[in-house]
């Protein structure tokens, strides 16, 4: 006899295939996407009532998985997909608003801190002899190369894959030739796939990856100098 589907078996079931989450966030590697009309087959529903949904979410929040999309949310069709995780997922809140934001806070801070000290543009979504266009090129003192690939976030996305093709390309072209050539990687989350894969043994270039955080700061007022009055 087949076993009986409930929210029990569903929560007990998704919570023995998640990852453990190393990093401060639980990110794509650690977590696992499903359709709301999955979970709710899974956990033997017909459809996802608002009080189907308001228990499944009490009951996940004390089995100690958190949702990337609150599973209350009026807005939350069954067409709707929906990560799990043993983690809390980084707040939207604290990412750039899109990719090209991202591309244009780096721009700035070329030249200053690190990642980015001592890189100078040289051009932003060159294209390549395949079409393809990487989202900025770097000089770096006077025989180096960076290429740098951007990502807000890492869904559905292997930067790694992406900026090993574009310098391999990039090698071939004049501006490349006796230069060293190597990747800059800039995202706003963590995924333990993609660190796994960045191995300097396989990779051919060397490749760093930063990931980027918002930070907000309380000023301390009350420990302030007192300007003259």
């Amino acid at each position: 006899m087949a076993s009986q589907r409930t929210p029990e078996s569903f929560i007990a079931s998704l919570k023995a295939e998640l990852k453990p989450v190393r990093t401060k966030y639980a990110e794509s590697g650690s977590s696992k996407r499903l359709l709301l009309s999955t979970v709710v087959r899974a956990c033997g529903q017909k459809n996802a009532t608002k009080i189907f949904r308001a228990r499944l979410h009490d009951e996940l929040k004390n089995a100690g998985i958190a949702t990337d999309r609150e599973l209350i949310d009026p807005g939350l069709t069954a067409s709707d997909s929906v990560r799990f995780a043993l983690k809390a997922f980084r707040p939207t809140s604290l990412l750039l608003p899109t990719e090209s934001d991202l591309e244009r806070f780096v721009v700035s801070a070329l030249g200053s801190e690190d990642p980015f000290r001592g890189l100078r543009l040289w051009k932003a979504q060159h294209k390549l002899p395949s079409g393809r266009r990487p989202d900025l090129i770097c000089r770096e003192g006077t025989s180096g190369l960076v290429v740098i690939e951007v990502k807000r976030d890492l869904s559905g996305f292997n930067p790694l894959t992406q900026i090993l093709g574009y310098l391999d390309e990039l090698q071939n072209e004049k501006i490349a030739v006796g230069k060293t050539l190597r990747g800059l990687i800039v995202t706003g989350s963590e995924d333990d796939n993609l660190a796994a894969l960045i191995n300097p043994a396989t990779t051919r270039y060397e490749i760093q990856w930063w990931c980027y955080e918002i930070v907000m700061r309380k000023v301390d007022l009350a420990n302030r100098p007192q300007l003259p009055s």
